[in-house]
């Protein structure tokens, strides 16, 4: 019988039927999180509901398309906790495998859960934001292997036990489902240790950083920030080569340079030591996924990935002078572009970028400690579009100091600016941000969606939301970002696309300004169709 040490488990994709549902159950039809969770990001057809992506690839194939259409992205994307985590547990001794995707690969996972030895399930969170997909996971495993440890970490653990009091952490744990759950930004050290424990049948209670079960509690031994060593920690895609896909996610930094007061990067007592690897790490990880033969898109998921400005400068020459032709997207700080940079993104394949901008107010960045001006954010859009590159921005509506003059501010900045895209959402409070420690400044109650503070709460800033959304004209507000990159991937141009888009947020528009009737109308969808069918042409031609 085969013996695997560790078996990951990649992304549960949830439907966005599934998605609104679950919220509704859970929060009530008309909160918040219902709202701003999903208003914006589906259309109804034929008595169904489809994301931007989903209906774009039903339009594109000429509705001849599988029922699993819905997951053709991120089933092209190879999970990057996987590879990461994957590659750190080889490189000591241990022997994995995994599936990408639990959604079209579960029967594989039955079947070895079935006809192998497996000394433990890790289950990555990345991409979660509540527990649904997880304890989906959790209760297919116990169905084909009960007695199998089941591992949960990630991110979203790591903010579930900063967020939670001790006893709703606790019925959390619980409801999940899992045997150990890791607790820390990064992990992989606690997860190598466990699964180490696990194989070789020892106590749990020398390891930090993982919660497990004693007494019928959930305990933690001890915390302490890992830091693990990103240049001899990278990952060799070698091991993944013949599994990879179209696209995969590349890290090259940990934690962020910045502290800005709405984030739980600068939260209190959390803030992780900002480190990246060296360019030379970083150039065998490309080479490796250019003689792969088989990746064309990559995603740098590093929260800021252009500072240092000399460092990001530098990895767009070595990605020029080496010719690895890759079309990637990334996340950076907008004030940090200048000309010889934007230039430089261009010629390096770089299509697309996610710029936080969060407020087109400089009193709110002041508020937010965002170190940033709107002149210097003006002008690295201005450089993104003169350089024809797609930039989504990214605002959110309602933290402390907004008010309707400032919110108005944010509305003509975006205008005037004219991102490619832009997304507006309602300030989420997190209690665990450094906003926290002023909320007697402002006075500031309530958490999550459901917050008030002296100048807005989060019932009328969720009117402005809605409205901004209907009545910006100079930007195309965008729901699904990994379909534009995806769409630019296959040759499709940036007018189509945002035709596309366009047609998309009509439909929209006309659910929203009649919510009694979900049905998109024929016309409509019409519309929608031919929009969708113009980028077959693009694409072709």
């Amino acid at each position: 019988m085969e013996t695997i040490d560790c078996y990951f488990v990649g992304i549960n994709t949830v439907s966005i039927a599934k998605q609104r549902n679950f919220a509704k159950i859970i929060h009530g039809e008309n909160s918040h999180e219902y709202r701003d969770d999903s208003n914006f990001r589906f259309v109804k057809c034929n008595n169904k509901l489809y994301t931007q992506s989903q209906i774009f690839e039903l339009f594109y194939n000429d509705e001849k398309v599988s029922n699993s259409y819905e997951l053709s992205v991120f089933e092209e994307t190879f999970n990057s906790a996987i590879a990461y985590l994957g590659t750190y547990l080889t490189k000591r001794g241990l022997s994995i495998e995994y599936i990408n995707s639990f959604n079209s690969e579960k029967e594989e996972l039955a079947s070895k859960l079935v006809g192998a030895n497996i000394h433990a399930v890790a289950i990555p969170t990345t991409h979660y934001t509540t527990a649904f997909p997880i304890t989906e996971i959790v209760s297919f495993i116990k169905k084909y292997d009960a007695k199998v440890k089941i591992i949960v970490g990630g991110p979203f653990i790591t903010n579930q036990v900063r967020s939670l009091n001790g006893d709703a952490l606790q019925r959390l744990f619980y409801s999940i489902g899992a045997d150990i759950y890791v607790y820390n930004s990064e992990g992989e050290y606690a997860l190598n240790e466990t699964v180490k424990a696990i194989k070789d049948s020892l106590p749990l209670d020398s390891i930090s950083n993982i919660y497990y079960k004693k007494n019928n509690k959930f305990v933690i031994n001890d915390y302490y920030p890992e830091e693990n060593d990103l240049d001899n920690n990278s990952t060799d895609w070698n091991l993944f080569a013949n599994r990879l896909g179209k696209y995969v996610s590349v890290r090259s930094a940990m934690s962020c340079p910045f502290s800005c007061g709405f984030c739980t990067y600068g939260g209190r007592g959390f803030k992780e030591k900002y480190r990246y690897s060296s360019i030379e790490t970083l150039e065998k990880e490309l080479d490796d996924l250019k003689n792969s033969g088989k990746v064309s898109g990559i995603f740098f998921s590093d929260n800021t990935f252009n500072v240092p400005l000399k460092r990001f400068k530098d990895i767009l020459r070595l990605m020029i002078r080496k010719r690895y032709n890759f079309k990637w997207q990334t996340h950076i700080r907008c004030q940090f572009i200048d000309e010889e940079t934007a230039a430089l993104l261009q010629e390096s394949g770089c299509v697309q970028v996610f710029c936080g901008l969060e407020s087109g107010s400089q009193k709110i960045l002041n508020n937010m400690n965002k170190r940033a001006t709107l002149e210097e954010c003006k002008k690295g859009i201005e450089l993104l579009n003169k350089y024809n590159i797609m930039s989504v921005a990214s605002f959110f509506i309602g933290y402390p100091g907004e008010s309707d003059e400032t919110a108005m501010e944010t509305f003509k900045f975006i205008e005037e600016t004219k991102p490619t895209f832009f997304q507006i959402r309602l300030w989420w409070y997190a209690q665990n941000a450094p906003i926290f420690n002023q909320k007697e400044k402002y006075n500031l109650t309530g958490s999550g969606f459901n917050w008030c503070h002296e100048t807005m709460n989060a019932d009328y800033a969720h009117e402005l939301v809605d409205k901004f959304y209907l009545t910006i004209k100079n930007s195309t507000h965008l729901g699904d970002t990994q379909n534009i990159f995806d769409m630019k991937n296959r040759g499709i141009s940036v007018n189509n696309i945002k035709g596309f888009v366009d047609a998309f947020n009509n439909c929209v528009k006309e659910r929203l300004g009649n919510p009694s009737v979900e049905e998109t109308s024929c016309e409509l969808l019409d519309k929608l169709r031919i929009a969708a069918k113009r980028c077959v042409v693009s694409h072709e031609s």
